[in-house]
């Protein structure tokens, strides 16, 4: 697995922001009593927060090389039933693979589909 402990800012609550910064959600314990008496090894019921390219690195160190295919578009995808899925680039290349992770931020063309 991937060791993120190095890298963890841990936290037990968590604030989610509109693009405008209203606060659209919070999820976890904040101030209250738990989070006092919590020791910071206690990994169970918290939030990991580590900044993007740190989690990027972590995770490229566990993949075979060329794994990853950077700045490709996505055109189209077909999940396959227990087979992985079916990825056309904009390029018109076609990939078959195990997964498929749309990285690509809030404008991502993966959930879109």
């Amino acid at each position: 697995g991937i060791n993120l402990a190095q890298d963890d800012a841990p936290s037990t609550s968590h604030y989610t922001f509109s693009a405008d910064g209203a606060i659209l959600g919070f999820f976890g314990e904040a101030f209250g009593d738990k989070s006092k008496v919590r020791r910071e090894s206690d990994a169970s019921g918290r939030f990991i927060h580590i900044p993007r390219q740190k989690l990027r690195a972590r995770v490229v160190e566990q993949l075979r090389p060329g794994t990853i295919r950077w700045g490709s578009k996505l055109r189209s995808f077909e999940c396959r039933r227990g087979a992985g899925v079916a990825v056309t680039l904009a390029d018109g290349t076609t990939l078959d693979a195990a997964l498929l992770v749309g990285s690509d931020g809030i404008f991502s063309t993966v959930p879109r589909q």
